[in-house]
């Protein structure tokens, strides 16, 4: 072990990873060594090489922890300059990729034995979707895989007939113009499939959400045995991130979120099929009218998920009509006596519909 260990450290310096002159050198530096880790456990990925894992276990461990402590004292240097915090967001935790352990193997899911070939393969980073004993849905890195970094290539969301071979595209998580994050689950639910994933914010917004995450649900129905984009369904459950309170004076304030994203897990996906927003979702899709109260003064955005230094504000006990909701926001009217009809997004926690107080 301690010859791959310092393997990876020689190469680190070598042709091997990334670099890039946007970067510091030691920025440079950490991001070759991490994908260094992820191309050699790469190279030994499969069966057999779990037990091999194992046996690597410890000084893997503290390769990576020693990796993950780096990169957070550079996030502390260059906290002011996001395209390099968004760099290092960009990869997950070193020791979630360095240490193959055995309870990550425990939660191996089984895959269907006629459908076994179609899942091996070092450039499909996550667990396929059972569908039944002869249908999965895998992620795929669509482009260029002969690189082992892929933190810059597109997911694409592939149906397969295990017995026919048949693939159906069910689209691309991930702009082309964007990392392609990670997909944190994959739910099935109501014959509904739910994929939740994030990436890093676009540039220039990173200073704004926690992790430099982007959090996004996309919602997928069956229509004539085909797996179709729900387009309204993956509106309500939205995108957006945990939103810093990046105004406050002292580090301490900064850390109570203005706004945490919803629907991040499975448990999350269920809730939010079942609560006031989504009464309210139902009832504006069968055009019904809704409305509602405002129950704290709060500010009128122009778009959801969004804290900017708007003017606009509804006071307590403004009663607002509702015209549509998405990721814990409403987009709401009001008839300001003044002023007319004026809109905007408001949290849905500032509102009776989620809040009764």
């Amino acid at each position: 072990m301690k010859k791959c260990i310092y393997l990876i450290i020689f190469l680190s310096f070598s042709h091997y990873g990334f670099a890039n002159e946007l970067y510091p050198k030691d920025i440079n530096v950490l991001v070759e060594q991490i994908e260094l880790c992820q191309h050699f456990l790469g190279e030994i990925s499969g069966e057999p090489a779990l037990d091999q894992a194992r046996n690597l276990n410890a000084d893997l461990e503290k390769y990576c922890t020693n990796l993950d402590q780096k990169r957070d004292k550079l996030r502390e240097k260059y906290r002011h300059f996001p395209h390099i915090i968004n760099k290092l967001n960009s990869y997950g935790k070193c020791l979630d990729d360095c240490q193959p352990s055995d309870a990550k193997d425990e939660k191996r899911i089984q895959i269907p034995k006629l459908c076994e070939k179609y899942t091996v393969s070092m450039y499909r980073p996550y667990e396929p979707i059972i569908i039944n004993n002869q249908n999965i849905i895998i992620f795929t890195i669509k482009g260029d895989s002969s690189s082992h970094v892929i933190q810059n290539e597109t997911l694409e969301l592939l149906r397969i007939n295990c017995s026919t071979g048949d693939t159906e595209s069910l689209g691309l998580l991930m702009s082309q113009d964007v990392n392609k994050g990670a997909v944190l689950t994959a739910v099935m639910h109501d014959n509904k499939l739910f994929i939740i994933h994030y990436h890093s914010p676009p540039s220039g917004f990173g200073y704004m959400y926690a992790n430099y995450r982007i959090y996004e649900v996309l919602a997928y129905s069956i229509s004539k045995n085909t797996w179709v984009l729900d387009n309204k369904l993956t509106e309500y459950f939205g995108e957006g991130g945990d939103v810093i309170n990046y105004n406050a004076s002292d580090e301490a304030s900064k850390q109570n979120l203005k706004f945490i994203f919803p629907y991040k897990t499975k448990q999350d996906i269920i809730e939010g099929l079942s609560n006031q927003q989504f009464d309210v979702y139902n009832k504006l899709a069968n055009k019904e009218h809704v409305t509602g109260t405002i129950v704290r003064k709060t500010k009128l955005q122009e778009v959801a998920n969004y804290f900017d230094d708007e003017k606009r504000y509804l006071i307590k006990g403004d009663r607002v009509n509702i015209i549509d909701t998405s990721a814990g926001w409403l987009l709401v009217e009001y008839n300001n006596p003044k002023k007319g009809i004026i809109k905007g997004w408001v949290m849905c926690v500032d509102t009776s519909i989620c809040n009764k107080e």
